[in-house]
């Protein structure tokens, strides 16, 4: 079938030029399905066609592979990487001495696997990337990589890309359900999908549909794909009995196992035959569950029926991904086997484990003992022990000696106990030297020291370091970096790698991946995941710095702001509702892209008397804040958007005839808290009733009627065909007008100016909106003379 180009082939290709020059390992993860092997594959051949490609077997031992390779231009071709991840298979140092023979090893995952391999931290030990973790190699093996996620469902480009196709089976999958992704339809994905799930019924195959189900979820517990019958055989009666039980008529177990392992569509089966007689089920299955489900919602027989099956290889797979579901007594017994064989990487696990519960003697017991093996990750998570108890000389001491052994996480960390211990100077050398070596968490701390240095472009190289290793937070500010540079690609590239880094972090446990993950879903307008998330981290004693506030469903304005808790201590949720009606989504102040359906942020600068509020993106640009500090923050103010329009009006109190009238929104974005005395503050709009700038235009409150006719050379009105404006100093405000409306300006020789916050973003305005401006509470309102000639 011929190859449809996707949206990451561009990514693809770069990075394996690179890895060409280089060695190490290109990942492709995504779901089951969305075609990452196919388009691996294209860039292979693209890019090293002419290199010896070498594709070992995933049930054999492959720590002898150095052995098979011969000259240069050498790849190892990896599908389902999961498979290879084990005491026999892709470990960290043989990954570490292809590299070094400057092999190019391409591999894929499937998404629930990436998830659960990587960086499951102990929610105790998280800040930035430079503390203890679940250190199963697996995650190291990862974190070296070079990643890219192909998404599943196929975007616009991929699509009109397929459209130029004659193929009738690609033609016929891109008319077929959007929810679906096109190279889903063509691996016959969906079709065994729903052959699955119609299964459970009166003359279907209800027990051929109950030894799936078990299949499925008994390798969502990370024991691996290749499933003996009989364990299935064990599990499908509870399936079974939940589906309906008896009531199905349920065929005979034989004719369960033929309908369960028959091809659909000549392309596959629910359950496909693997060695040695066991079964694996069809992973679209697998990756399905795993998107409606998590972890935690498997049965507790399933975890006992892994605990009996799983060796050795996958001890740690099944540690992890049982922390995750929040089964901390699966996770220990399993990794009790390896504890007794003095297996460092089980010591490391049970050892984070207890920080998780609060039991640090034995967490330092299990990380000696590590140490003791000479595993330098048990040595840094001594020292991440000593830190967190306080004992910074004990902590630089674990780290000095981890570094020594090899472990690149320790200068972060051993930077960050420089600082705490107050040598500044060495924190940041040693932060210099971790990024230098590709260390992310110290790569995040230089980057920060940078920006305060106001030395930007180091500072942008060292964030990409840290973003690339997979921390969240700056992940999503490298893509707000490259946002305000006008690299939309990589700005989209990256957010979409901060969403996925937060909830991999998030589903594991860590409370700050939570609270990002949060962050981003409330930024891309999906207030109810966004919350989820933050209950999630509350649950696990983590206090959220920020708040999402409501309007009422008939304010106008915004309908929901992301403030911080400072804030609303400072003015109350009341006046912060007040100060929503005075703002509207334009553009951000930041980037001056538009904000869109996302949950803006809200930072406001302190100046005494006043304080300026203004609205950014939340967390790609700014985090909502109150800053009352002497640096006043610096917006680019690039974005401001202000609506008018002209219409003549009926002031009250004066005659019926109609005034021409040009009538202004200034600032979308920007509005004011007016201290009223004794720091009580009270929302304003900017040329709102107690402004600064209102007062210094000479303006008055709209409703006390009509304003005198005497110049002052303020504000100054112009006409032309078409066209009216007024400018003030410093800004210039204008609006289309009717040949009527410029008669009448002439007529009166002026217009009257009307600053408001109640024109929003719509395009057009109607009389009901002229009704509503003069009603409004904070219109303001000033004569401008005509002034005859010139341009404004």
């Amino acid at each position: 079938m011929e190859y449809i180009p996707r949206g990451v082939d561009g990514q693809l290709d770069h990075h394996i030029e690179s890895l060409a020059q280089e060695g190490g390992m290109l990942l492709l993860s995504g779901d089951s399905a969305a075609g990452k092997t196919r388009a691996l594959f294209e860039a292979m051949h693209r890019k090293l066609r002419d290199w010896f490609v070498y594709k070992p077997d995933p049930d054999a031992d492959i720590s002898h592979v150095l052995n098979s390779l011969h000259g240069r231009n050498q790849v190892i071709w990896l599908d389902d990487l999961q498979d290879y991840l084990r005491s026999d298979g892709l470990t960290p140092s043989l990954l570490d001495r292809l590299s070094d023979l400057q092999v190019v090893v391409l591999a894929t995952i499937r998404t629930e696997f990436y998830q659960h391999y990587t960086d499951g931290q102990s929610g105790k030990f998280a800040s930035g990337g430079t503390d203890a973790r679940l250190p199963a190699f697996p995650a190291r093996v990862i974190r070296t990589s070079r990643h890219i996620t192909i998404e599943r469902i196929w975007d616009h480009g991929d699509r009109q890309r397929a459209s130029a196709s004659e193929d009738p089976r690609i033609v016929s999958a891109l008319e077929s359900d959007n929810s679906y992704g096109v190279a889903e339809y063509l691996a016959a994905g969906p079709q065994v999908l729903k052959l699955w799930r119609s299964a459970s019924r009166v003359g279907g195959n209800p027990r051929g549909a109950a030894l799936v189900a078990a299949a499925v979820d008994l390798t969502r517990t990370g024991v691996g794909s290749s499933l003996p019958p009989e364990a299935l055989e064990r599990l499908h009666d509870h399936y079974l009995e939940q589906a309906g039980g008896p009531t199905l008529r349920p065929e005979r177990l034989d004719e369960a196992w033929k309908w369960a392992s028959d091809v659909v569509l000549g392309v596959t089966s629910p359950l496909v035959p693997g060695k040695g007689g066991r079964w694996k089920p069809f992973d679209y299955l697998v990756s399905d569950a795993a998107r409606r489900s998590r972890p935690g919602d498997l049965p507790d027989l399933v975890w006992d029926e892994a605990l009996r099956i799983v060796d050795d290889s996958r001890r740690a797979v099944v540690a992890m991904v049982a922390r995750s579901a929040n089964r901390l007594d699966v996770a220990k017994n399993v990794l009790i086997p390896l504890s007794e064989t003095d297996d460092p990487e089980g010591l490391n696990l049970l050892g984070a484990l207890a920080v998780f519960e609060g039991k640090y003697p034995d967490a330092s017991g299990f990380f000696q003992r590590a140490h003791n093996l000479g595993d330098s990750t048990g040595t840094h998570n001594l020292g991440a022990l000593a830190a967190f108890l306080g004992d910074l000389d004990d902590a630089r001491d674990w780290y000095m000696l981890a570094i020594e052994r090899g472990e690149l996480r320790a200068i972060g960390s051993l930077g960050a106990v420089y600082e705490r211990l107050g040598d500044q100077e060495k924190a940041v050398t040693l932060w210099k030297r971790g990024t230098e070596e590709g260390d992310p968490g110290s790569a995040l701390h230089y980057s920060d020291w940078l920006r305060n240095k106001w030395q930007s472009d180091e500072s942008v190289d060292a964030l990409r370091v840290a973003a690339d290793g997979g921390i969240p937070i700056a992940t999503l500010s490298y893509a707000g970096v490259m946002l305000r540079k006008k690299n939309h690609e990589s700005a989209n590239e990256y957010l979409a790698k901060a969403y996925q880094a937060a909830q991999k972090k998030g589903y594991l446990g860590d409370p700050l991946g939570a609270v990002m993950a949060g962050v981003i879903a409330h930024s891309f307008g999906k207030v109810d995941e966004g919350s989820e998330w933050w209950q999630r981290a509350r649950n696990s004693g983590y206090e959220v710095e920020w708040a999402i506030v409501e309007a009422s469903e008939s304010s106008r304005g915004l309908k929901r702001l992301a403030v911080s808790h400072d804030t609303l201590d400072r003015v109350g949720g009341e006046e912060v509702r007040s100060l929503m009606q005075l703002l509207w989504a334009g553009d951000c102040l930041d980037c001056g892209y538009p904000l869109g359906e996302g949950v803006p942020a809200l930072y406001v600068d302190d100046s005494y008397t006043r304080a300026d509020a203004r609205l950014f993106h939340f967390g790609l640009c700014r985090f909502p804040q109150w800053n009352d500090s002497a640096l006043i923050s610096v917006a680019k103010d690039s974005g401001i958007t202000w609506k008018s329009m002209s219409a003549p009006v009926v002031m009250s109190g004066g005659s019926a005839r109609p005034i021409p009238a040009l009538i202004v929104n200034p600032a979308l974005e920007v509005a004011q808290f007016i201290d009223a005395g004794d720091q009580v503050w009270t929302a304003t709009s900017q040329y709102g009733p107690q402004s600064v700038l209102s007062s210094s235009l000479n303006m008055r409150a709209l409703w006390s009627g009509i304003p005198p006719k005497n110049p002052d050379s303020l504000a100054w009105s112009f006409v032309g065909e078409g066209e009216v404006a007024v400018a003030v100093p410093q800004q210039v405000w204008g609006a289309p007008a009717t040949s009527q409306f410029v008669a009448l300006a002439e007529q009166c020789e002026g217009v009257l100016l009307i600053l408001t916050s109640v024109l929003g973003p719509a395009d057009s305005y109607g009389m009901n909106v002229v009704v509503d401006v003069l009603r409004s509470w904070d219109s303001m309102v000033r004569w401008a003379p005509l002034r005859s000639g010139g341009t404004p």
